[in-house]
């Protein structure tokens, strides 16, 4: 089963997307959590990394509460 998705989580990026960080360089951005319970959330935010030409995915796990 996959979890339905989840709008509790917010990127704001200053950029739009997708956007190619240029090696050596760096790129910031704020994340937000608005919850509707009490109860702990989860979501995941995806990066794409290229590494010497090959896709190396990067998931980053978001905890909220």
């Amino acid at each position: 089963m996959v979890p339905a998705p989840t709008t509790k989580f917010k990127a704001d990026f200053p950029y739009a997307l997708p956007y190619v960080v240029a090696p050596g360089k760096s790129v910031s951005f704020k994340l937000y959590y608005t919850p509707t319970s009490d109860q702990p959330d989860e979501g995941k935010l995806f990066i794409k990394l290229m590494d010497r030409g090959k896709l190396q995915p990067l998931e980053v796990l978001l905890k909220g509460n």
